[in-house]
């Protein structure tokens, strides 16, 4: 009997190929896109931020975030601005009474116009009549009322202090010009 070859119909199969969808690579792609600008962004924000910073540590700029403070100071003339918790009065700034527990918020340091601005939680009427009492005790001479504001001097300066309530504080503004 004659030997029959037997034709095989099972085709041998091609290695199975994992084939993503098209959009999961564009996505990859645009990931990686994206964290390369994001890291570029940072070190172009960081070299920036260190250039900014030391053109305003050069121009007098300071700013402190641990005390909420910034200050600037006229490289030219010394003259200074502080707001914040850093604020404080200089050495030079006309000797005048501080009303008890209020705080420095502002102060500005001119040789011929100094001025400090203080927060109180104590009523305008209140600050007003202790100012009024505790100037002359300091050699200053009080000029006659008008309303909030008080006018003094002495021999070096003309002074002036306005006390104006904010809902439960009062802003308590001294102003001097140097005679």
């Amino acid at each position: 009997m004659a030997k029959k070859q037997l034709k095989s119909t099972v085709k041998a199969e091609s290695p199975v190929k994992n084939k993503m969808p098209k959009w999961v690579g564009c996505c990859l792609v645009a990931a990686i896109v994206f964290a390369v600008l994001v890291i570029l962004l940072f070190v172009l924000m960081f070299s920036g931020f260190f250039m900014y910073g030391d053109a305003l540590n050069k121009a007098g700029f300071r700013f402190n975030p641990q005390k909420n403070s910034i200050s600037l100071t006229d490289p030219k003339t010394g003259e200074q601005v502080s707001v914040g918790q850093q604020a404080t009065l200089p050495r030079n700034f006309p000797p005048i009474p501080v009303y008890p527990g209020s705080k420095l918020v502002v102060v500005l340091t001119s040789a011929k116009n100094p001025s400090a601005t203080f927060a109180s939680v104590d009523k305008p009427e209140v600050i007003y009549a202790w100012y009024r009492k505790e100037l002359p005790k300091k050699g200053w001479t009080v000029n006659p009322e008008r309303g909030f504001v008080i006018e003094f001097e002495n021999s070096a300066y003309k002074g002036t202090l306005i006390t104006a309530g904010v809902e439960k504080n009062t802003t308590i503004s001294i102003t001097f010009e140097k005679k």
